[in-house]
């Protein structure tokens, strides 16, 4: 005598978890800080065979699955597939989710080896030598900026600084949960500010208007005659040059407009000797 057996539909799962082992909770969807140990923990009236699949190629056999000091990366749906021991299948799909902790940094920074200093914005002479020292200490630290800067030291270092190394520098903190978090540091290199050890320039160089509104500005030049070019050159806080031409200065004065977006940029200005690099807002 032969039996067949139907299956209209597989057994039903019932989703439950757990954080740290405390009260299981049912529910399908899992939220948690990075850090802490989870256990999905679903159940059947019936008995039968649990596998699991889920994010960056997991998969597991059994029912009650760990998932030891949960990090962000490790969030996704996890599926559980059960075989009931008459053949029928189900399967139940639990969202995880891994949030990261406020974490807040401070930034301190070095100037040719003196005090350190708590601040994220550096206005400094050609020349000297920045070294960042963000906290905390541990973990693992990256730094990127201007002309493709990376380091991965917390306490990266830059040295004999240039006005072409003015900009942004990005440090990104990733502590041992995988959570990110990032701090910024606004650097200026003016060259009016002189190299180490040598008496500082001139007046130099103004700009007027600024702020410029819609790009439109004028550069005043005393230090260079009216017969003589200059080469000008405008990046902006990545370090990207926006513009770059010799100009030939009429009586010190230079008018110019710029297709630039509201922000702040820099200007440098060269002439045999003479080098200056200062700020630019525009409106």
């Amino acid at each position: 005598m032969d039996i067949q057996l139907t299956c209209n539909q597989g057994s039903v799962l019932t989703p439950y978890y757990t954080l740290e082992g405390r009260t299981p909770i049912n529910s399908d969807k899992v939220s948690t800080n990075a850090g802490v140990t989870i256990f999905l923990s679903p159940v059947s009236a019936e008995e039968g065979h649990w596998t699991w699949t889920g994010p960056n190629g997991f998969t597991f056999a059994g029912r009650e699955v760990t998932l030891p000091t949960i990090t962000p990366q490790m969030g996704g749906v996890y599926t559980a597939n059960f075989t009931s021991n008459g053949g029928c299948t189900s399967t139940l799909d639990m969202t995880v989710t891994a949030g990261c902790a406020p974490v807040t940094l401070s930034s301190f920074y070095q100037i040719d080896g003196g005090s350190w200093i708590n601040g994220t914005k550096l206005n400094v002479k050609s020349g000297s030598t920045i070294k960042f020292g963000p906290q905390p200490t541990g973990s693992t630290w990256k730094w990127t900026g201007p002309n493709n800067y990376l380091s991965f030291s917390r306490d990266a270092t830059l040295t004999g600084v240039t006005p072409a190394m003015s900009g942004i520098y990005t440090g990104t903190y990733t502590n041992a949960t995988g959570c990110e978090y990032k701090t910024e540091m606004e650097l200026m290199v003016d060259d009016a500010l002189g190299l180490s050890g040598q008496t500082p320039q001139k007046e130099g160089f103004r700009i007027y208007p600024n702020p410029a509104k819609n790009g439109h500005f004028s550069i005043f030049i005393p230090e260079v005659s009216s017969k003589e070019s200059v080469d000008l050159t405008i990046f902006d806080i990545s370090g990207r040059t926006i513009y770059s031409k010799k100009q030939t200065v009429g009586s010190g004065n230079l008018p110019l407009g710029i297709d630039a977006k509201a922000g702040t940029y820099f200007v440098n200005v060269k002439s045999g000797d003479f080098s200056q690099t200062k700020s630019l807002i525009i409106k």
